[in-house]
């Protein structure tokens, strides 16, 4: 396309495209999970699969550097937002959400919460709509953007989020928070939602990766790489229940496990896993693997892992803090277990008001984000569930386990980047044929 024709491409063409490139990367995504891509290739050398993995994610940054200058050179890009035209009811604010085991509940229309926000703030009509799994409640939030008749509000991912800064589509939240709710928030969480200065969302629960343990087998959990070496050369294996053998370890992840060696995926734009410290983890984690410390099979295999581990096969495994809606008497929970130190990662759900009507609505936007993150929503019910609040004056009223507090405040969040999904994507499936490789 020439650049006359990309300057007079319409503002919502550009829109479906921004949009379309969002919900592409989650689909391919899902689809490569689903089909099973991550272990139908043939197995490589660990260092091999990781050179091959680096330069996967150079092809899809640079893609994403050109297809950011086309967007940048179209001189719509820079318009403001195009939702903007009517505001309607400024009380009235209309959230949409993807399912989630905390948002769910607390936001049904015939529950306990909402009918106490409603006698609270008789003036706010909360319109609280579930559109379904992510997979598909990312395809209906697209074409809402692309046409430019979006919700007030609405929980997407964080790679979506980046999309939605770059294309000016969300409000930015701490011109429209009172100053109250922004000291009330932990440092971390203010951290991990800003693009330089400005507060984009608000973290929809507080879940993160964490070390699951059975108390039985595991006195001290392990949270350094020489710590869980030291515990698997003492881990009793003997079999259980008609096993052929237990394994002291689960899944371990490759991402949590490289940012604790003080590596990252990306860094400067550019692909950082020929760096010292991507191959010395996934060196570590295949000698986990290849020294029978790891249950074969449970690498990237997080669900499964988990199963395994319910069923008594594994002395420990990583999983979402979720899972703690399941816990057993004889399990709890601790950081990830890193080189140096533990490191968990931390959800991906956030919160966000669109642009546009943001401030027309400010003080209704306000109250129900004051709702979403506090006591009725984020309390000890959720933190039963494995969620953390992300409020201060939550967290000195609820009774939230040592280890899982532990793990998130050791935790990180992902990269803000609309092509996080893609990268993470390539990454896992090199990884994974570099960790079932069996050597010479």
């Amino acid at each position: 396309m020439s650049r006359g024709n990309a300057d007079r491409v319409s503002k919502k063409t550009v829109a479906r495209r921004a949009a379309g490139a969002v919900a592409g990367c989650v689909l391919a995504a899902v689809a490569c999970v689903s089909a099973g891509c991550f272990g139908g290739s043939s197995p490589l050398p660990p260092e091999e699969a990781l050179k091959q993995a680096s330069e996967s994610v150079e092809r899809v940054l640079a893609q994403a550097a050109e297809d950011n200058k086309y967007s940048r050179d179209s001189k719509n890009s820079e318009d403001s937002p195009y939702n903007a035209p009517t505001v309607g009811n400024a009380s009235a604010i209309e959230l949409w959400y993807p399912e989630h085991p905390i948002l769910g509940p607390a936001l049904a229309s015939d529950g306990e919460v909402l009918a106490a926000f409603g006698k609270e703030h008789p003036e706010i009509r909360l319109q609280a709509q579930p559109i379904g799994p992510w997979v598909y409640a990312v395809q209906k939030l697209t074409v809402a953007i692309a046409s430019g008749d979006m919700p007030d509000m609405a929980v997407v991912k964080r790679d979506m989020l980046a999309a939605l800064v770059d294309g000016k589509r969300v409000a930015r939240l701490d011109t429209l928070l009172p100053q109250t709710l922004l000291d009330d928030l932990r440092p971390e969480v203010l951290r991990d939602h800003r693009i330089g200065d400005a507060l984009y969302a608000l973290p929809a629960d507080g879940f993160c990766s964490v070390l699951f343990f059975h108390a039985s087998d595991v006195a001290a959990p392990p949270e350094t790489w020489d710590a869980l070496l030291a515990y698997a050369k003492t881990f009793d294996g003997t079999p259980q229940k008609g096993m052929d053998r237990r394994f002291a370890l689960g899944d371990l992840p490759f991402l949590e496990s490289l940012w604790s060696a003080g590596g990252d995926v990306i860094r400067d734009g550019h692909s950082a896993l020929a760096e010292p410290a991507a191959v010395e983890t996934i060196n570590f984690l295949w000698s986990l693997r290849n020294g029978r410390v790891a249950l074969p099979g449970t690498f990237g295999r997080r669900d499964a892992s988990m199963s395994w581990f319910y069923e008594g096969r594994i002395a420990m495994t990583v999983g979402n803090s979720a899972g703690l809606a399941m816990k057993t008497p004889d399990v709890d929970v601790a950081p990830v277990p890193g080189k140096n130190g533990p490191v968990s990662m931390r959800s991906n759900d956030v919160i966000v008001a669109f642009a546009g009507r943001a401030e027309a609505k400010r003080d209704a936007i306000a109250s129900v984000l004051d709702l979403l993150t506090g006591m009725s929503v984020q309390g000890q019910r959720a933190v039963d569930m494995g969620s953390v609040p992300a409020r201060k004056s939550v967290a000195a009223n609820v009774k939230v386990p040592e280890g899982l507090e532990r793990a998130f405040a050791v935790s990180r969040a992902t990269p803000l980047l609309r092509v996080w999904p893609e990268v993470e994507s390539e990454v896992e499936r090199y990884v994974l044929r570099g960790l079932w490789w069996k050597g010479e």
